[in-house]
């Protein structure tokens, strides 16, 4: 990426005691070969899991006895499942033995029990506490979700279970995807100094077989007591693909952060509940929905996303903790960058090895903002000519504050109007088309979406769109990861 940044420490973070600490120890970013999107667990790799490549005859000795062990141990569980799939147990378990692209600060094997099992009970280990949450509000509100969580757990002390994204903006013939295929997790727990799981490392789920047990989980919900009008949990597919029965437990009305009219819990609420003397208050105020009270061993909400520490919707400010202290470290996958990069030196014509050439990124929402203005079209959403005053102002500030001369701009829009794109390319900017791309075709649903997301954090500066979490986030990876310029769109809707 271009623009300023931090040198990358090359010491890992440590253990501290028996806690963790939310402390920015960058670690480097690897450079791998470009992958095609899939769903199944890629197979084991001889030299690049867990087991030694290279050794004397005594480690090599011990390292396939490990191994014949290990897959001895696989045979005898498969043995006693009857009806499932080997195929896709295999697949399931394989990312379990391959481990991560490098080596990992925090090792999985030290929070749960093994491979991922049928039941996410048997998985856990009796002297490690956990806490998750699902996804259900769009993926990047979803990020900002996850986000609060890996916040609470550091809060907490407890080790994030991090769930699948799912699809909402497209079809569910997508699939879902985890957070270690858009995020690089080896380098944010190095930041974080903090051990972070997903539910793929816990409990097979119903991506990779036709059937999973049912099993109970008790769950908080924060939905609940964020909006006077929300008398059901938030509904989400997370608990169906794992095979969860969860019943929930409305979190105290007196965890709001303003009361009512505003929808954002309080950290410092949430976190008691994380505690026995905290829980036991609140079940002193509430009572389950049904039969299960909240989970002690594995606390659990349905959607963290209207959460703060000090006011409601903190992302806005530049000393956001949720950003300063996580997301900023929430650095890409480097397989997923490395695609990035390969269609941004195609777009501008530069050979692999050559760099990328400064450009300003744009991201310009407008198909479901156009439902904010009179008669829902497109009459109050921004036009050429702001969008020229921002770019120029963008230009201006990375001239006068960077050095920079910046003629390059790229334009992603979710706009389904060709006549507006033919607009776009007659004021001399560019886009990158991901029909003529194929990209969906080679990658997956997800990518197209995915690679705008880089796309944007990828440039010298940013345009982006006022009321937009996309454009938040991508205006705050720029700033910080880049040291570059932004500005926004602005839009009068109703």
């Amino acid at each position: 990426m271009s623009g300023h940044r931090s040198s990358p420490s090359k010491d890992p973070a440590t253990k501290n005691g028996g806690g963790f600490s939310l402390l920015p120890t960058m670690g480097s970013m690897p450079s791998t070969p470009l992958p095609p999107y899939s769903e199944v667990a890629a197979p084991y790799e001889s030299g690049t899991g867990y087991f030694p490549s290279r050794g004397n005859r005594r480690a090599r000795i011990l390292r396939y006895g490990l191994l014949a062990a290990c897959l001895g141990g696989l045979v005898m569980l498969f043995s006693r499942l009857d009806g499932w799939e080997d195929a896709a147990r295999l697949a399931a378990q394989s990312r379990w033995l391959r481990g991560p692209s490098e080596v990992r600060v925090f090792n999985v094997h030290d929070y749960v029990k093994g491979p991922p099992t049928p039941l996410f009970r048997d998985n856990l280990k009796d002297n490690v506490k956990y806490i998750t949450t699902w996804v259900a509000g769009g993926w990047t509100n979803d990020v900002i979700a996850v986000t609060h969580l890996l916040f609470l757990a550091h809060l907490s002390g407890r080790v994030p279970v991090l769930p699948r994204f799912t699809p909402t903006h497209f079809p569910k013939s997508a699939g879902t995807m985890r957070f270690s295929d858009i995020f690089d997790i080896p380098r944010l727990e190095r930041a974080l100094n903090m051990p972070i799981l997903e539910w793929d490392d816990i409990k097979i789920a119903h991506e990779n077989v036709s059937y999973v047990p049912r099993e109970d989980l008790g769950c908080w919900s924060s939905w609940m007591a964020g909006g006077e009008e929300n008398n059901q949990p938030r509904d989400t597919e997370n608990p169906k693909l794992l095979g969860l029965n969860v019943q929930y437990t409305p979190v105290p009305r007196g965890n709001k952060m303003y009361g009512a009219g505003d929808w954002h819990l309080l950290f410092g609420r949430l976190l008691q509940l994380a505690y026995p003397s905290g829980r036991a208050a609140a079940l002193n105020e509430v009572k389950p929905l049904k039969k299960l009270t909240p989970d002690e061993h594995m606390v659990c909400f349905d959607w963290l996303y209207y959460t703060g520490l000090d006011r409601s919707f903190e992302w806005e400010y530049d000393y956001s903790p949720e950003w300063q202290l996580v997301a900023k470290y929430m650095r890409w996958n480097p397989k997923l960058e490395a695609v990035a990069d390969q269609y941004l030196r195609r777009h501008f014509g530069v050979s692999a090895g050559d760099v990328i050439p400064p450009f300003i990124s744009v991201h310009a929402r407008r198909d479901d903002f156009a439902d904010g203005c009179p008669g829902r079209n497109a009459s109050c959403l921004p036009k050429y000519d702001q969008l020229k005053e921002r770019i120029y102002e963008v230009q201006f500030e990375l001239w006068k504050y960077n050095t920079t001369q910046v003629e390059h701009v790229l334009v992603m829009s979710d706009e389904k109007d060709a006549t507006w794109w033919a607009g776009i390319n007659e004021n001399g900017w560019s886009w990158i088309d991901h029909k003529k791309e194929d990209t969906a075709e080679k990658h997956g649903l997800w990518y197209e979406m995915l690679l705008d997301v880089v796309f944007h954090s990828k440039g010298s500066g940013f345009v982006g769109t006022d009321g937009s979490t996309m454009s938040l986030l991508a205006e705050r990876r720029v700033k910080d990861w880049n040291g570059g310029q932004t500005a926004r769109l602005l839009w009068h809707g109703l």
